[in-house]
């Protein structure tokens, strides 16, 4: 039924938006064809699939080396046709390059910015630096005892969380803007592979060295080796903190 409540066959509608669509099809790779013909370089790209009639014919094409220089052609499974980003495989390659470069400087960026938010989130936290600034928190130290362990215990781990749970949304927008995807999903797997290595560096190392990172920065870079023997020594005692972080946790899942 149309808008304007006439009644219409569902298979023949159908059938005849199919046959459309066909004929649009057709007429635009006939154009693609002989523009492609006559050289114009506006309808190629990079990025191409390929179907094959058979699997195993796939299989042993996927296995092939096709130039000596293993970048100038690589070959992968497609993704699922719903899932695919054609608007980024259009893209022009000097695009592309210049978008990726700018995504890499972003990553670095971030990287950087979140090492001092990192450890000044620690130490801000700290209820021994907050009783020598604030006197009335002092007080109320000292007339309500179990305020230190409740806070030291939980409020770090509680900021942490709140911080890292925002890294998600920043790399997928860097990625949804500077990247080339071949499709949604493989957004979702780069920026879990992303997030993991924040997670190491941000939650497992700099929290276990919060309170001399200049100092230990300086250390791994004279000698890389003593990064070992300092982790030996700082992660037995962030133990507890590890605990905490991810009991913490449930607490941001639950807002989420």
């Amino acid at each position: 039924r149309n808008t304007l409540g006439e009644v219409v066959d569902s298979i023949d509608h159908h059938r005849r938006m199919k046959e459309s669509c066909e004929r649009k099809v057709a007429m635009e790779r006939d154009r693609i064809r002989r523009c492609a013909q006559n050289g114009d370089a506006s309808v190629l790209t990079s990025s191409a699939f390929v179907t094959f009639r058979h699997r195993r014919q796939a299989e042993m094409f996927i296995s092939l080396h096709l130039s000596q220089d293993d970048s100038e052609f690589k070959l992968s499974l497609p993704p699922d046709p719903q899932d695919v980003c054609y608007e980024d495989l259009m893209m022009d390659k000097r695009v592309v390059v210049l978008k990726q470069i700018v995504g890499c400087c972003l990553l670095v960026a971030l990287f950087l910015c979140f090492m001092p938010l990192i450890v000044g989130l620690s130490r801000a936290t700290n209820l021994s630096n907050i009783r020598k600034h604030v006197p009335m928190v002092q007080s109320l130290v000292m007339s309500h005892g179990w305020i230190v362990p409740v806070w030291d215990g939980i409020m770090r781990c509680f900021a942490l969380n709140l911080i890292m749970s925002f890294l998600p949304l920043i790399l997928t927008w860097i990625f949804r803007r500077f990247f080339v995807l071949k499709s949604t999903s493989s957004l979702q797997v780069r920026m879990t592979r992303y997030y993991f290595y924040f997670q190491v560096v941000f939650v497992l190392l700099i929290t276990a060295m919060v309170d001399n990172v200049l100092e230990t920065l300086w250390t791994v870079s004279m000698s890389p080796v003593e990064i070992v023997f300092l982790l030996a020594e700082s992660l037995p005692l962030a133990s507890d903190f590890y605990l905490t972080y991810q009991v913490t946790m449930w607490t941001t899942h639950m807002l989420e």
